[in-house]
C-alpha cells in the first residue's frame, strides 16, 4: 500500500523548470507588476493635474513623496490585495492604497484628485502599454543578440562554398555565409519595426468623450491635455513610443496590440525556420557540436550530441505563437463601448513573451555550441558534381546548344555522377567539334567548389 504525497509548485514551466530564464520577466508581467504600473498612471496623472495648474501645486518633497509610492514592497502588494478582496475591483484598490499612502501627509489634501475623471481602462491601457514596452525591450534585445550571431556566422563563412538542397534534393552550391545572411537579413527587417512602433493610448473617461472632466471642470481643454499626458511617458524611450488615439470607447481599440503581436509572430517563425534549418544541418553534418563534458545527449546511447537548443527553441517559439496569434484576434474586439473579456486575455500575455524568451536564450546557448565542418562540407561538394549540370546546360543553350538541357538531363539524372564522368561528357562534346576549345575550358573550370554565382558578393 502507497500513501500519496502532496506535491506543490508552480502549475507552469515558465515558474519552475525555467526559472532562471523568466525571472527578469517577473518583474514586468507579474501581478505585482502590474499594480506598480497602475500605481505610476495614476500618480503621474496626479502630478501632471498640479503642474497644470488644475489644482494646487506640490512642493518639491511632495512631488518627491509621490513618485515613491509606485515603488511597491511585498507589504504594500498585501495592502493592494486585501483592498481588492474588499471592493473586488483591482484598480480601485491601488486607488485606495494611494489614499491610504497620502493619509498623514500634506499631499492629503489632494486625496479626492486622485483618479479624478478617469475609468479604469485609462488606467489600464496606460499600465498595459508600460508593460509592453518594457517587455518588447527585453524581447528587443533578445531578438537583436540572436540577429547579431547570426550575422557574425554569416559573416565568417561569407565564402564557403555549401551543398544547396532544394526539396531535400542536392542543388546549385551555395555558400553558408549566404545562407546565414538571408535570416540575419530577414530578422533585421522586422527589428526594425519594434525600434519604430508606436502603441496607441487613451484617456478620455467613461465611453471616450471626457464627459466627467467636461461637466466638471470645463475650461480645460481635457484632449489636448490628455495627449500631452499620454506621450509625456515617451521621454526617453528608444523603442515602443505611444501614440495617442483621439477616437475610442471605454477602451483603446488594440489594434495597435494586434500590429505588434503580429510582428512578434512574424520574427518568431523566421527563428522556427532558422532553428529546423540549423537541426537540419546539424543531422547532414554540415554543423558540428561543441562537446561538453558532463552533458547527456542520450539516456542509453552515449555517444550522442543531440540539437536540443535548436528543438527547445522551436517548440517554445510555436507555443508563443499560438497565443500571440489569439491576443491579436481577440484584443480588437469588444461588444458596444466596452466589455471585460480582454481583461482575462491581458493578463496571459506575459506568458507568449516568456516563451519567447526561453527560445531567445536558448538559440544563443545553441548557436554557441554550432561550428562549420570544413572537410565534410568540401567532401559532400565533391561527392556531387551532378549540380554542375545547371550551368553546363545554360552555358551550352547560350552557344547555340539549344537541346542541351534534354542531353543533360538524360545524362545525369538517376545517376551517380563524378568529376570524372562530368568531364568526360565535356570531352565528348569537344571530340565531336560541338563546342570550341574556348569554351571547352570555361566549362572545365566550373566545379562544384566554385559554382557559387554571387553568393558571396555582400
Amino acid at each position: 500500500m502507497t500513501t500519496q504525497t502532496r506535491i506543490t509548485g508552480p502549475v507552469s514551466p515558465i515558474d519552475g523548470r525555467y526559472k532562471s530564464k523568466t525571472q527578469e520577466l517577473g518583474q514586468i508581467f507579474s501581478e505585482q507588476a502590474l499594480m506598480r504600473y497602475r500605481t505610476i498612471v495614476e500618480i503621474e496623472w496626479l502630478i501632471f493635474l498640479t503642474k497644470s495648474h488644475i489644482i494646487r501645486g506640490l512642493f518639491t518633497e511632495e512631488e518627491v513623496f509621490l513618485r515613491e509610492i509606485p515603488e511597491i514592497n511585498d507589504m504594500d502588494f498585501a495592502i493592494i490585495k486585501d483592498f481588492e478582496e474588499m471592493t473586488k475591483h483591482d484598480v480601485k484598490a491601488v486607488e485606495y492604497f494611494i489614499h491610504h499612502k497620502m493619509q498623514g501627509t500634506s499631499t492629503e489634501d489632494l486625496i479626492g484628485f486622485v483618479h479624478i475623471g478617469l475609468t479604469s481602462e485609462d488606467v489600464n491601457n496606460m499600465a498595459y502599454a508600460l508593460m509592453y514596452r518594457e517587455g518588447t525591450e527585453k524581447l528587443h534585445h533578445y531578438y537583436t543578440s540572436v540577429r547579431n550571431m547570426i550575422e557574425s556566422l554569416a559573416i565568417e563563412n561569407k565564402t564557403l562554398p555549401m551543398l544547396a538542397r532544394t526539396h531535400g534534393q542536392p542543388a546549385s552550391p551555395t555558400t553558408l555565409g549566404k545562407e546565414m545572411k538571408v535570416f540575419s537579413e530577414r530578422l533585421s527587417k522586422f527589428i526594425l519595426k519594434i525600434e519604430n512602433f508606436y502603441l496607441s493610448v487613451k484617456w478620455g473617461g467613461a465611453t471616450g468623450g471626457h464627459n466627467a472632466l467636461i461637466a466638471s471642470i470645463n475650461d480645460a481643454m481635457w484632449a489636448r491635455a490628455s495627449k500631452q499626458f499620454a506621450e509625456n511617458f515617451n521621454v526617453g524611450s528608444k523603442i515602443v513610443r505611444f501614440e495617442y488615439n483621439f477616437f475610442t470607447t471605454q477602451i483603446e481599440p488594440h489594434d495597435t496590440y494586434a500590429e505588434l503581436f503580429s510582428i512578434f509572430i512574424t520574427l518568431n517563425n523566421i527563428l522556427i525556420d532558422f532553428s529546423r534549418d540549423v537541426w537540419q544541418y546539424i543531422s547532414h553534418e554540415i554543423f558540428k557540436q561543441k562537446v561538453v563534458k558532463d552533458e547527456v545527449g542520450s539516456s542509453a546511447m552515449p555517444q550522442k550530441v543531440n540539437p536540443i537548443m535548436f528543438e527547445n527553441a522551436e517548440a517554445h517559439l510555436g507555443m508563443a505563437n499560438a497565443l500571440l496569434d489569439h491576443f491579436k484576434s481577440k484584443l480588437p474586439i469588444s461588444r458596444l463601448q466596452r466589455d471585460l473579456s480582454d481583461s482575462a486575455v491581458e493578463r496571459y500575455v506575459g506568458e507568449a513573451f516568456a516563451m519567447t524568451s526561453i527560445a531567445l536564450q536558448n538559440l544563443q546557448a545553441g548557436m554557441k555550441k554550432i561550428y562549420p565542418d570544413k572537410d565534410f562540407i568540401y567532401s559532400e561538394l565533391e561527392n556531387h558534381w551532378e549540380v554542375v549540370s545547371e550551368a553546363y546546360q545554360v552555358v551550352l543553350r547560350v552557344n547555340g546548344q539549344a537541346d542541351a538541357y534534354e542531353k543533360l538531363k538524360e545524362f545525369t539524372r538517376g545517376e551517380k555522377i563524378t568529376k570524372e564522368k562530368m568531364h568526360s561528357f565535356l570531352e565528348n562534346l569537344y571530340d565531336n567539334h560541338i563546342i570550341s576549345v574556348e569554351l571547352f575550358k570555361k566549362m572545365m573550370a566550373i566545379t562544384p567548389h566554385n559554382y557559387i554565382g554571387n553568393c558571396a558578393d555582400w
